[in-house]
C-alpha cells in the first residue's frame, strides 16, 4: 500500500484526516474518490475541510498541483459535490 503523503498534494496533516475516515492509503483514497472522501471530510471536520483540501485530493489523484484547476475546471467540480 502506498501511503497518501506519496501523492501529490497530500502531507501529514491530510493524511491524518483521512485516516479519521477510514482511508489509510493512496489506493483506498482512488478506490473511494475525491468527491466521496471530501463529502466525509467536509461531515467529520466541517469547514475545515475547506475547498483547497478538495481541490488538493483531485490533483492528488490526478497528478497535478491543487492550484492548476481552472476557475471553468473548478466551478465545474463543485457541482460534482
Amino acid at each position: 500500500m502506498t501511503p497518501v503523503t506519496r501523492l501529490r498534494n497530500l502531507g501529514p496533516v491530510s493524511a491524518e484526516m483521512l485516516r479519521e475516515i477510514d482511508v489509510n492509503s493512496a489506493e483506498e483514497l482512488r478506490d473511494m474518490g475525491a468527491v466521496e472522501a471530501y463529502r466525509r471530510l467536509r461531515f467529520v471536520f466541517g469547514a475545515r475541510a475547506n475547498q483547497n483540501l478538495f481541490f488538493a485530493l483531485l490533483g492528488a489523484l490526478e497528478g497535478r498541483d491543487w492550484r492548476d484547476f481552472s476557475r471553468g475546471e473548478e466551478n465545474a467540480r463543485l457541482k460534482q459535490l
